[in-house]
């Protein structure tokens, strides 16, 4: 099944749940909550269009935005941030190194929290191919003393099929390396790099035609076993790097409703992105 059938079934749910028509495909409206100023900087300061993209109705941004508002509604986090962009993985020379661009940021308590977040993608495209940048130590910055650890891990990523670890390391390294320059910021500080999907539902899967959903079953199978292995290795990797404060954890906004399920746009949300 690709994108642009997935896309329709989502439109049509949510025409039918809301009794009402959607902006021409893509787009849904509106946003289920409004960004403050500052938040609003940011996100215009995010990759591509963010601010048109966080409408469309397959949007991972979209959806993160939408469900850290109604989250940080309840008082449970601060500094709630998007598009975050302040690290870059390499220091190559001579060269304008784009930073990592991570979809959320929030601190709980002494923790700092980065989302990366993902709605469809691992439905209908798959783990990138690394850069060869990445490959090279040269590229690091020196006060990544452990370069040779990192390039070896980037080196193999490639048994990874639909869940995008790549990725997911590029953003550790950005963020590593943020910590490293940074060590005022992260001082008393636990870091938490999250993952956080959305698993397609039942409702979901008897929506699509009969060979889509066997097709979807398969690599719904496929990607459970690789969330679980990209969650081990992560966190078998942070050990090796002696980085004590750090830890990776997968997450499905599936199972995150009831921290949310308080929220005034609650049922609009459930009808947005779980057809119900």
């Amino acid at each position: 099944m690709n994108l642009k059938g997935i896309i329709n079934v989502l439109i049509e749910r949510y025409e039918a749940n809301n009794g009402k028509k959607s902006l021409p495909a893509p787009y849904v409206v509106p946003l289920l909550a409004e960004p403050t100023d500052e938040q609003l900087e940011q996100l215009k300061e995010g990759d591509g269009n963010p601010i048109a993209e966080m409408c469309q109705i397959n949007s991972s941004a979209g959806l993160a935005f939408n469900y850290y508002k109604l989250f940080e509604s309840f008082g449970n986090i601060t500094a709630l941030r998007f598009e975050w962009k302040e690290s870059t993985p390499l220091k190559i020379p001579g060269r304008k190194n784009p930073p990592a661009n991570l979809d959320v940021r929030y601190e709980k308590e002494n923790e700092i929290h980065f989302v990366e977040s993902k709605y469809l993608e691992p439905y209908y495209s798959g783990n990138e191919q690394i850069s060869l940048s990445y490959l090279n130590q040269d590229n690091y910055s020196t006060i990544i003393s452990n370069a040779s650890v990192w390039v070896s891990k980037f080196r193999d990523l490639n048994k990874y099929k639909y869940v995008n670890a790549t990725q997911l390391y590029r953003h550790l390294l950005a963020i590593y390396r943020h910590y490293l320059e940074n060590p005022h910021i992260y001082k008393g500080k636990n870091i938490v790099f999250e993952s956080v999907s959305w698993k397609a539902t039942d409702h979901f899967l008897d929506y699509v035609g009969r060979r889509s959903k066997s097709f979807l079953k398969e690599r719904i199978s496929v990607i459970e076993n690789e969330t679980i292995d990209v969650e081990n290795d992560i966190n078998e990797f942070i050990k090796l790097l002696k980085w004590e404060n750090c830890s990776f954890k997968v997450k499905h906004y599936n199972d995150m409703l009831d921290d949310i399920r308080n929220a005034e746009k609650f049922d609009d949300f459930c009808k947005q992105y779980f057809l119900e």
